[in-house]
C-alpha cells in the first residue's frame, strides 16, 4: 500500500503543488497515515520483522525523491514556458 502511494501520488503531488515544502509535507502526511495502518495489518498477519522497516525506509526515500523530482520537472517546465525562445 505504501509503495503504491509512493509511485502514484508522490511525483504528481510534487508537480501540482507550487510550494515544494508544502508538497513534501503533504506527501509525508500521507505516508504518516498509510504507514501505521499498513504496519498494523502486517503485524496482525505475524509477518513483521526487521527487513519490513528497512524496505519501508527505502520506499519512503523513493517517495521523497519522486516528490522532489515532480517539483523539479514543474520548475523546468515553467522556466521553459517563460523563456523568450519559447515565445517565438
Amino acid at each position: 500500500m505504501e509503495l503504491i502511494n509512493a509511485l502514484a501520488i508522490a511525483a504528481p503531488l510534487g508537480f501540482l503543488v507550487r510550494d515544494r515544502r508544502l508538497s513534501l509535507g503533504a506527501w509525508l502526511g500521507i505516508w504518516a497515515v498509510v504507514f501505521p495502518v499498513q504496519t498494523v495489518v502486517v503485524q496482525s498477519n505475524d509477518e513483521l520483522d526487521a527487513l519490513y522497516f528497512v524496505f519501508n525506509a527505502l520506499i519512503l526515500a523513493l517517495g521523497i525523491g519522486l516528490n522532489l523530482l515532480g517539483a523539479h520537472l514543474r520548475r523546468r517546465r515553467q522556466a521553459r514556458a517563460a523563456s523568450p525562445a519559447a515565445a517565438s
